[in-house]
């Protein structure tokens, strides 16, 4: 319960943690995020008391632990420049990683068997669907080529049609074009 409410502040925090939009809210989600940063070192520290070495043998406790680092030393050096909302790359890049502590709700899954199945269906998967998102990328780029070489050229049509060039006037703007129209 308490990884979902946290995977909802982080959320919340993403959304209207900005100073720019919503100013006053960096210091509540920087104290809710205190707050659950300090339940999951209690919790961890439950249990490496509880399990000793074999804390650091299980891969999900060892998720929870890179992650409450990641928190611990983002916290402390918000709290060593005097900010309550991390600005500057430093910062971003804490936030970026820390954005992985949601995926700790994934062991709520497994208390459910049939959404369970699910997840697990999907990830014994993946690797097929890398395969198809490969293949359909290089269809587009393929496609991309042609049509930037055929239309993307063609300076008569560009004379006529003056949005060319912001359609088909490089490879990547064909491509787009195209994975728009397919979609």
């Amino acid at each position: 319960f308490v990884i979902f409410l946290n995977a909802i502040t982080t959320g919340l925090d993403i959304d209207l943690g900005r100073p720019d939009r919503y100013p006053g809210n960096e210091d509540l989600f920087f104290y809710m995020q205190s707050f659950f940063t300090l339940l999951f070192v209690l919790e961890a520290c439950v249990r490496v008391h509880h399990l000793r070495w074999k804390y650091f043998l299980d891969r999900w406790c060892l998720l929870d632990f890179l992650i409450i680092e990641v928190s611990l030393l983002d916290a402390s050096i918000q709290i060593l420049r005097g900010e309550s909302s991390g600005h500057g790359p430093l910062a971003f890049a804490f936030r970026i990683i820390r954005l992985v502590r949601p995926i700790r709700s994934i062991r709520m899954v497994t208390a459910f068997k049939e959404l369970w199945l699910l997840v697990h269906g999907f990830l014994t998967s993946i690797h097929r669907l890398v395969f198809v998102v490969t293949c359909i990328l290089l269809a587009g780029y393929f496609l991309g080529v042609f049509a930037t070489y055929i239309v993307g050229r063609d300076y008569d049509l560009d004379m006529s049609w003056p949005k060319t060039f912001t359609h088909f006037g490089s490879v990547t703007r064909s491509m787009l074009t195209f994975f728009q129209f397919a979609t």
